[in-house]
């Protein structure tokens, strides 16, 4: 289908494939996509490299450009999904995950959410490294505008890049679904410990199972917290398995795991929690902190990288290296309610500033922009 010369809308291509994958950057297509669409004065068209995301949104155009073989990723980063956007005459292509590529006659927006592979090589494998040393350098060469999650992350772009920046970075706060995450009630809470067999009491952590998720040190600390108690508190850890996790224990008693749960049982497992733990090493962004705190939780989080940029004052915040420091955190918000309940309730102010419908109108202004400009 070839651009009719006579709309007036311009024509927004976005890279879709993360759909397949779990995660913040699905989140972020998924509410990218969902916001952008209400704009009478864009038109969509949504790339897929695998058939059977083809359905996963309502009123757009969507294409399969390439079979999904990993092997072949850089072949449709740099040849097909640039050819595909030129051939369905796209005046702006939105690279959600940094998948730039050299082609000069597009015209394209970047989300680079943060340097994490690079300035932090040991959480990918070498090929990763590789790949992703690459992608970022052709994401900070080639692309009209940058798009970051935070200011954090906007300095580390420029930090680690310096000269080699010639393009405007855009920070853009990413948003909470607040028709999801929000505060439970009685019943939900506890139809939702009955679901999982949870007890009254737990901390909860919500990400991938990885080192600078930091969970080495949540099990240290909940260890130490549970020595002489005779009703344990457990760490409940939702999120998949990913690498580096030889200190993940099963027969661990502090622990439970669930791998896989929906936005809504999630949501509910925020409100069900007596804290959530989210002191990672290092994060671009961090959705669970929002998240909980849209559902009316007291978080600890840290004091490093973004964190304490989108809390400011509305959580605990520790030193993510020190497990006495995390273990302190959890003892006065566990011992202290009207402490928990003070975080709780700036928590709750906090998370109504991250707005996708806010986030998404300066996305599209953005669009507009770049796709005006000769």
């Amino acid at each position: 289908m070839l651009r009719n010369n006579f709309s007036k809308k311009i024509r927004v291509g976005i890279d879709a494939r993360t759909l397949s994958e779990r995660g913040g950057v699905k989140n972020y297509v998924i509410n990218l996509v969902k916001q952008i669409k209400k704009d009478k004065d864009i038109e969509l068209i949504i790339f897929y490299n695998n058939k059977k995301l083809k359905g996963s949104f309502k009123e757009v155009k969507e294409v399969c450009l390439f079979p999904k073989w990993k092997f072949l990723l850089p072949i449709y980063d740099l040849i097909v999904l640039p050819l595909g956007a030129f051939f369905y005459r796209i005046d702006v292509l939105h690279l959600p995950k940094s998948t730039s590529n050299f082609f000069p006659f597009i015209k394209k927006v970047t989300t680079l959410h943060d340097l994490i592979p690079i300035t932090h090589p040991e959480t990918e494998n070498f090929l990763n490294y590789l790949y992703w040393k690459l992608n970022f350098f052709l994401s900070i060469s080639f692309s009209n505008i940058l798009i970051t999650d935070s200011k954090f992350s906007k300095k580390e772009i420029l930090n680690y890049y310096k000269k080699k920046i010639k393009r405007n970075i855009e920070v853009i706060h990413l948003g909470i679904d607040k028709n999801i995450f929000k505060p439970s009630t009685k019943k939900e809470i506890n139809e939702i410990k009955r679901k999982y067999s949870l007890p009254d009491r737990f901390l909860l952590s919500v990400g991938t199972i990885q080192p600078r998720k930091n969970i080495l040190r949540y099990i240290e600390a909940i260890g130490e917290l549970n020595i002489n108690r005779k009703i344990k508190i457990p760490l409940v850890l939702v999120g998949r398995i990913g690498w580096k996790i030889n200190f993940y224990n099963n027969n661990n008693n502090n622990l439970i795991h669930l791998d896989s749960v929906s936005n809504k049982d999630l949501s509910k497992l925020y409100s069900a929690s007596t804290i959530v733990l989210f002191a990672s090493l290092i994060e671009g962004f961090g959705f669970p902190v929002l998240e909980a705190q849209s559902c009316g939780t007291s978080v600890i989080t840290s004091k490093n990288s973004s964190m304490s940029e989108l809390t400011n004052d509305s959580a605990y915040l520790v030193n993510p290296k020190s497990t006495k420091d995390i273990l302190s955190g959890i003892k006065i918000l566990l011992y202290n309610k009207d402490k928990r309940d003070l975080f709780s309730k700036k928590g709750i102010i906090n998370a109504k500033k991250y707005d996708w419908e806010k986030s998404v109108l300066k996305l599209s202004k953005i669009y507009k922009l770049i796709a005006n400009k000769e």
